[in-house]
């Protein structure tokens, strides 16, 4: 998505926006040492960002 598409993607959005459990908790953690029952597709993307090769299949 470009910022050109962004204003139209918006417009699309019923308001107001109520609450959603889209997002259920936020943590700060350390990509280096992901915490316990990390699902694989998450800690290969951890990994990806310190520089690990990208694999072509999430």
């Amino acid at each position: 998505m470009t910022s050109a598409s962004a204003p139209r993607l918006y417009k699309r959005i019923p308001l107001p926006l109520k609450p959603n459990w889209e997002i259920a908790d936020i943590i700060w953690a350390d990509p280096a040492a992901p915490f316990a029952g990390v699902t694989p597709a998450t800690a290969r993307r951890l990994a990806e960002l310190r520089g690990a090769a990208v694999r072509p299949q999430w």
